[in-house]
């Protein structure tokens, strides 16, 4: 007997081709906010390899974009660094932003990595996704990558705010995120990590209303 719709025989590739699907409609979201327009203006702050950052011991520090390429490094990066469960669709949409999404390297070597994207579509808030190998942090390699996210925003006025969760016993993250000018909302977001304490706290940084 036939089926009446086209998705039973097969919910596997319709699963996928929705997942795509959504994928696509975020990449499209950043695409909306016209990045090629401003993309010269944010190049010119930072110019990748061309322009590098010296750090600690006069080692070299730059940002690259993500590709297909290269986006598994950046996995590589989220899996040590992440105590809470990353959506794997996030790293086919990482690979396609563009200016949203960098990947930090120290001496030649992946370090850590950037993910900026829309939560909704039109309210102007963005999700701030940053980590750091934690050899390699509280040596500037973070304060790099953040300013170069604040540096995002303040050239793409679509941008109206960037969220970010944080774990409540992460003290050097929030002093970190804090000295940025991020500030905690009311917002708690329950059974977020995989160890203790569980709920993540939502931090804000606002540029314009």
């Amino acid at each position: 007997m036939e089926s009446s719709s086209p998705h039973l025989e097969n919910d596997q590739t319709y699963e996928q081709e929705k997942t795509e699907s959504e994928e696509n409609e975020v990449v499209k979201q950043l695409i909306k906010l016209k990045i090629n327009k401003n993309a010269q203006m944010i190049r010119k702050f930072y110019d990748g390899k061309t322009k590098p950052i010296r750090i600690a011991g006069n080692a070299k520090v730059y940002l690259e974009p993500i590709t297909i390429k290269n986006c598994m490094q950046f996995k590589k990066i989220n899996d040590a660094v992440c105590n809470y469960i990353f959506n794997e669709k996030l790293y086919f949409i990482a690979s396609r932003s563009q200016e949203f999404a960098r990947l930090a390297y120290y001496n030649d070597v992946a370090v850590g990595g950037l993910l900026i994207m829309p939560i909704k579509e039109g309210d102007g808030t963005f999700f701030l996704n940053l980590g750091v190998l934690e050899p390699y942090q509280q040596c500037g390699i973070g304060t790099i990558i953040l300013e170069y996210a604040l540096r995002v925003a303040q050239i793409l006025t679509p941008i109206k705010a960037y969220h970010l969760q944080l774990q409540g016993s992460n003290e050097r993250a929030i002093k970190f995120y804090e000295k940025h000018g991020f500030v905690k909302g009311k917002d708690i977001i329950e059974n977020f990590y995989t160890d203790e304490p569980k709920d993540a706290l939502l931090y804000i940084k606002q540029f314009r209303e």
